[in-house]
C-alpha cells in the first residue's frame, strides 16, 4: 500500500522530517547486485505481475500490450478513491516464464487462456501446479467471489476459491502450505464487506494458511506479549518457517509447524521486507524519510538486536527510484525497476561490513 504524508513546508514536522533524510543520505551504503533483465517470451508482451518462488525462481506473468489495461483495471470507489478491481474487465491470455532459482532452466513458458484476476499474484505449487491470486475480492449477492484458481501442469483450472479482500502477499512453501497476508482493509473489511456486518473477512486475523483445496485451516493468534495484526506489511515463507512484521508494534514473529508463534520486539517501524538465514535478518524499508532502509539484526533474548543500518541504492550508488517493487524471500530481497531485476543477499552485506 501507498502510505503518504502531506504537509506544509513551514511544518516543524516537514523540518524534522528534512533532517533526518540529511542524517540517513550519510548512511553507509548497500548496493544492489544488478542481475539481469526480465525478457518476455514474444514479442509485444507487457509485465504485469512478478514474485519469488520457494527456489529462489523469479516468476513472471506477461500479457498482450491490448489486454493490460483489463488486467491491470481499477475502478473509483467511494470518496473518488480507486482502486484495482477483483475481476478483469476481460478474459485474457497471460503467459508465465521463470526465471534463475534451481527449477527455471527446466520449465518452459506456460500459457493460460482466458484469466480474469486484476493484478493477480502468482506462486507455484508441488507437482508443476500454479496458484494465481487477486488482491481484491468483491462480494456477489452476499457471497465472497472466486480470487484464487488453482492451475494443474498445463494451464488449466482444477479448482478455485475465496481467499479474501486486502491481500498484501502471498507465499507457497516448498510443501504446499500456502500463506497469505492482508494489509488493512482486508482485516477490518470494507467496500462490499463493510455492509455485511455479520460477515467476518476472510483476512481478518491478518495472516492465514490455506490448504491446497483453498479453504482456512490456520489463522494466526497473538500469543502473550504480542498484539493482533492491524496491517501485514512484511511476508517471508522460508522452507516451511513464516516470518512477518506488522502495524502497529512491528514485532518479528516466526510460525513454525513444531514451535508455533514466537515474537520478537523491534524497535523499527514501518518494515515492508524481512530477510533471514535463520540467524541473521534484514530488515527492509521504513516509514518516510527510510523508504529505503536495509538494516541487519539479530535475536537477543526477546528483543531483534540491530547491528548496522544501510541506505539501499542501485549498483551505481544511485538512489532507488520511486517506482520500485521490493520482494522478500529466505536470505534474498529482489529490486524490480520496470523489467530490470536487482538483488540483495544477506552474504553481500556480511562480506561488505567484513
Amino acid at each position: 500500500m501507498a502510505r503518504l504524508w502531506k504537509r506544509h513546508r513551514a511544518d516543524p514536522y516537514e523540518a524534522r522530517l528534512e533532517a533526518e533524510r540529511r542524517r540517513f543520505r550519510a548512511s553507509t551504503a548497500a548496493p544492489l547486485r544488478r542481475r539481469g533483465t526480465l525478457v518476455p517470451p514474444e514479442p509485444d508482451l507487457q509485465l504485469i505481475s512478478a514474485s519469488i518462488g520457494p527456489d529462489l525462481s523469479l516468476i513472471a506473468l506477461w500479457t498482450a500490450k491490448t489486454d493490460a489495461p483489463a488486467a491491470l483495471t481499477s475502478e473509483v470507489v467511494e470518496n473518488g478513491v480507486r482502486m484495482p478491481r477483483g475481476r478483469a474487465s476481460w478474459p485474457y491470455r497471460a503467459i508465465l516464464t521463470w526465471h534463475g532459482g534451481s527449477g527455471a532452466d527446466s520449465r518452459g513458458p506456460l500459457w493460460i487462456d482466458d484469466l480474469d484476476l486484476t493484478r493477480p499474484i502468482v506462486q507455484p505449487l508441488p507437482d508443476e501446479g500454479l496458484l494465481v491470486v487477486s488482491a481484491r475480492c468483491r462480494l456477489r449477492n452476499g457471497h465472497p467471489e472466486h480470487n484464487a484458481y488453482v492451475y494443474g501442469a498445463h494451464g488449466f483450472v482444477e479448482r478455485s476459491g475465496s481467499v479474501g479482500d486486502g491481500i498484501e502477499d502471498v507465499q507457497v512453501s516448498p510443501s504446499g502450505r500456502i500463506w497469505i497476508s492482508y494489509f488493512d482493509e482486508g482485516v477490518v473489511g470494507t467496500l462490499d464487506w463493510a455492509d455485511h456486518p455479520d460477515l467476518t473477512p476472510i483476512g481478518q486475523p491478518g495472516l492465514v494458511e490455506f490448504s491446497a483445496m483453498l479453504t482456512p485451516i490456520w489463522r494466526y493468534a497473538p500469543t502473550r506479549g504480542l498484539g493482533f495484526i492491524t496491517d501485514c506489511y512484511a511476508l517471508n515463507v522460508s522452507d516451511e518457517t513464516a516470518w512477518c512484521c506488522y502495524f502497529p508494534d512491528f514485532p518479528l514473529v516466526r510460525i513454525e509447524p513444531e514451535l508455533g508463534v514466537h515474537g520478537w520486539q523491534n524497535d523499527l517501524r514501518g518494515v515492508v521486507g524481512v530477510i533471514t538465514d535463520g540467524r541473521q535478518f534484514g530488515l527492509v524499508g521504513g516509514y518516510p524519510p527510510y523508504g529505503d532502509r536495509f538494516a541487519t539484526a539479530h535475536l537477543l533474548g526477546e528483543k531483534l538486536e540491530l547491528d548496522q543500518i544501510y541506505r539501499l541504492t542501485l549498483p551505481n550508488g544511485d538512489a532507488l527510484p520511486d517506482q520500485v517493487q521490493l520482494m522478500s524471500r529466505r536470505h534474498r530481497l529482489i529490486a524490480l525497476v520496470g523489467a530490470d531485476v536487482y538483488a540483495l543477499d544477506l552474504d553481500d552485506v556480511r562480506q561488505q561490513a567484513g
